[in-house]
């Protein structure tokens, strides 16, 4: 099964793949020249939620963001979609990270076009807040005695920064491994790191065999 390169750098790599239990064989050993089926394409490429790779691949820390693009508390927020899924990044004024779902649980709205003020995020629709956990934590439509708030809540995920990323594990929390992957970019000082980003408009197995192709090393497990 492909798992992603440098995993050994997690102690807890294998043991999140140990985890999933998906009848074997998932993909038939092909001969040289031969295609997978159409079945066997959606099976390694599509990364939504439960999906079989998607699964896999949540069991992970994601590097989802450059730190560069949140550099101060109540910075403007920052929409981005990883593993099928649309999420926005921000920095609340305590300067705590938050990685959640990209829409209001009231009625839709984007919150990227949120306002980034006073420890959380607001939605510029109605004015309901969100925190870096996803708690609604005001709602200006509602009597000031009011705990509906307490009620509602939008997907969040731990998220933590280092080596010039934000990261967020999307997984099960109790599967969550407690340290970020040391590759050797995230353990030297900021002043030795350059870090870029770019949008390739593939599937990640494209994107893997691109990368492999100039120079970084993949790994497989099982």
């Amino acid at each position: 099964m492909l798992a992603p390169y440098g995993h050994e750098a997690h102690p807890a790599g294998a043991r999140a793949m140990d985890s999933l239990s998906y009848p074997p064989p998932l993909i038939e050993r092909k001969q040289e020249g031969e295609m997978l089926s159409e079945h066997e394409n959606k099976l390694l490429c599509e990364v939504g939620p439960g999906t079989p790779m998607g699964e896999l691949l949540r069991r992970f820390w994601m590097p989802v963001l450059l730190s560069e693009e949140l550099p101060e508390p109540d910075c403007d927020p920052v929409a981005v979609r990883i593993l099928g899924e649309d999420l926005v990044g921000f920095r609340d004024s305590e300067g705590r990270l938050g990685v959640t779902s990209a829409y209001c649980g009231h009625r839709h709205a984007h919150l990227f076009w949120g306002r980034n003020e006073e420890s959380g995020l607001r939605c510029t629709y109605h004015g309901w807040k969100y925190d870096t956990e996803g708690r609604c934590v005001d709602m200006p439509n509602e009597p000031a005695d009011s705990a509906f708030k307490e009620k509602i809540s939008i997907k969040a995920y731990p998220a933590r920064e280092g080596g010039g990323c934000i990261w967020a594990y999307m997984g099960p929390p109790e599967l969550m491994p407690p340290e970020l992957p040391k590759y050797e970019w995230t353990l030297v000082p900021d002043s030795h790191i350059l870090m870029t980003k770019r949008l390739q408009l593939s599937n990640w197995a494209h994107a893997g065999v691109r990368l492999q192709a100039a120079g970084w090393s993949t790994q497989t497990a099982g």
